[in-house]
């Protein structure tokens, strides 16, 4: 078990004294320490989620998804340490929150059964329920559907079709019992289904790795999403949830962007900017590149590679998402290399290989060149505990987990509910790695062929 050491602030250690004298007299000490005041004396925020792109999964050193992004700002606002309990359903973090196993359930819907029985911030979000096809003519209208409309069983979306039936009678769908909203959205893209219904957050974030997906019709209006607390007289741990709503302002849209705008994969466009950065940037840090490349044992345009797709070489960028510098490094990543400064080129230069290094060094001895070093970039780019993941799908599938090809495959597999239920980090963006891959890939090669030599480390696979 991997055990971890927390840093006690001034604030805690304080809070802890007075809580103890409390605790050795507790009939005199008033008034009793309030939720917050336990939550910060525990050191630890403890959430239910569900396990989703929209809400909270595993990344490469922290959870990851808009909803546990907000919440690693709201546990530091605390001085406090994230920790996320997984769980199936809304309802699940529900419950979970109402037995005391978690402080708050994140992005759960809002409605008036539920207002009525929680306490509920205010929305972090709105989504509706939307159809959603990828061949034109786009319907306008339920009733011209023509092909297979499929949902999943016991879903937001079959519920808002149950209601669409009260003055369309005739419609008609299939529902699936063993495929989630994602794995529907794939099939869409896919042209094997004519039409889903998904939560339009959903369709946003796919939107990204399908650009032909077309969200069109709304079913429902729009519906708030947002945290919830038990219901109490003591409100100290809502009071701060609305402070720091408040404090966060335009972040939350940042955020939002970040994880639901759509980005376009690399294109000629990218590739003509490269060229031009080639010229006009890389110069600046080309030996940075070489020094670090050397020391840590691998193609000098490989990092460099990977150093523009993280930030097209700008020693200050930022993300909404809290990475940064050259390299973008997380913080945790950065404190694992020993970079004190992530937005020092030279330190992140060099912070940067030390941690492909690593992913190098993790994947199986089995894995030959190039696949080792494609499988790594995947690792840098989702975890490692994901890309092996991947790999355990590779073999259910009687392929081959030490070829990049098979394991490429097998990577958006991790969205859809029927494979990474069977994981055991669960789900991960695994297109979002492939194409991390593909565009370090192809900035490789372009800089193997400006600096008009063939790499020693990685044979054209």
């Amino acid at each position: 078990m991997r055990h971890r050491w927390y840093r006690v602030s001034p604030r805690r250690l304080a809070l802890a004294t007075t809580l103890a004298v409390c605790l050795l007299a507790i009939s005199t000490c008033s008034p009793r320490p309030t939720t917050l005041e336990w939550i910060q004396l525990r050191g630890v925020l403890r959430v239910a989620s569900t396990n989703s792109p929209t809400t909270c999964y595993v990344g490469p050193e922290l959870p990851l998804g808009f909803q546990c992004e907000v919440l690693e700002r709201f546990a530091d606002a605390l001085d406090v340490q994230l920790v996320v309990k997984y769980v199936p359903t809304e309802a699940a973090a529900l419950r979970a929150v109402e037995r005391g196993q978690a402080d708050l359930a994140a992005g759960v819907v809002a409605t008036r059964r539920l207002a009525g029985v929680m306490w509920l911030s205010a929305p972090l979000q709105q989504v509706t329920q939307q159809l959603v096809s990828s061949a034109a003519p786009v319907p306008k209208d339920l009733a011209a559907l023509q092909g297979t409309l499929e949902v999943p069983a016991r879903s937001a979306a079959e519920a808002a079709l149950t209601a669409v039936r009260q003055r369309l009678p005739d419609l008609q769908w299939t529902v699936s019992h063993s495929l989630g909203a994602e794995d529907l959205l794939y099939r869409v893209a896919q042209g094997t289904l004519a039409y889903t219904v998904s939560d339009s957050d959903l369709v946003a974030l796919n939107q990204r790795f399908y650009p032909g997906l077309v969200g069109s019709l709304q079913l429902t209006a729009p519906q708030a999403v947002v945290w919830a607390t038990r219901r109490s007289e003591d409100t100290s741990l809502n009071s701060a949830i609305d402070r720091f709503f408040t404090q966060l302002g335009a972040t939350l849209d940042k955020l939002r962007s970040a994880y639901f705008t759509n980005r376009s994969s690399l294109d000629s466009l990218d590739i003509t900017q490269f060229t031009s950065d080639y010229d006009t940037l890389l110069p600046e840090y080309r030996q940075m590149f070489i020094s670090a490349a050397k020391k840590n044992g691998m193609d000098w345009r490989l990092l460099a590679a990977i150093g523009y797709q993280e930030s097209h070489w700008d020693p200050s960028a930022v993300s909404p998402t809290g990475v940064r510098g050259l390299m973008m490094l997380t913080l945790p990543t950065a404190q694992r290399v020993n970079v004190a400064d992530r937005e020092h080129p030279g330190h992140a230069i060099h912070g940067g290989a030390r941690y492909f290094a690593m992913m190098l060094d993790s994947i199986p001895a089995s894995v030959p060149q190039p696949d080792r070093t494609w499988m790594a970039l995947a690792a840098w780019n989702m975890g490692l505990g994901h890309l092996l993941d991947a790999r355990g799908i590779v073999q259910k599938r009687d392929g081959n987990p030490d070829r990049w090809n098979d394991v490429k495959r097998a990577l958006p597999l991790l969205t859809q509910e029927k494979w990474f239920d069977q994981t055991r980090y669960g789900y991960a963006p695994g297109n979002q790695a492939v194409r991390f891959v593909d565009n370090v890939r192809s900035y490789y090669d372009i800089l193997v062929w400006l600096t008009a030599g063939q790499s020693k480390l990685i044979a054209a696979s």
